[in-house]
């Protein structure tokens, strides 16, 4: 999905610097304030104000959300505080793929899952 975005553009003799917006009313508002306000750029440099259209993924953002609610869900609700990072991020990033299955269960539903599977394993380990 892309996204609009509007830059403010100062070029000077020392190089050229930018400000990122998501709305052209606050772009343009501070172009002004450069322009004309306290924080007012020195004679003869040059502002300006462009428009860019930025991807977004909406879907890597919405995995990276609820991987991290499931993570701590994991290390608070299930006691895994002391477990390697890298242990209980991958148990979240598992209940993310069960809970994408879409077999109807809820992102908790498939974090107490997927613990239970992880115990199962350790319990399989020790006996070994």
């Amino acid at each position: 999905m892309k996204q609009e975005a509007w830059i403010v553009v100062r070029a000077s003799k020392e190089g050229i610097k930018t400000n990122a917006f998501d709305k052209k009313e606050k772009a343009e508002s501070y172009k002004d304030l450069l322009e004309k306000g306290e924080r007012r750029i020195p004679e003869g440099e040059m502002i300006d104000i462009q428009r860019i259209e930025v991807e977004v993924d909406i879907s890597k953002a919405h995995r990276e959300k609820v991987v991290n609610f499931m993570e701590s869900t994991l290390r608070e609700d299930f006691e895994l505080e002391d477990t390697d990072d890298f242990c209980v991020r991958d148990l979240a990033e598992d209940a993310y793929d069960k809970y994408c299955e879409g077999n109807g269960f809820t992102e908790y539903e498939c974090v107490e899952a997927v613990y239970d599977e992880y115990l199962e394993r350790e319990r399989q380990e020790r006996e070994e």
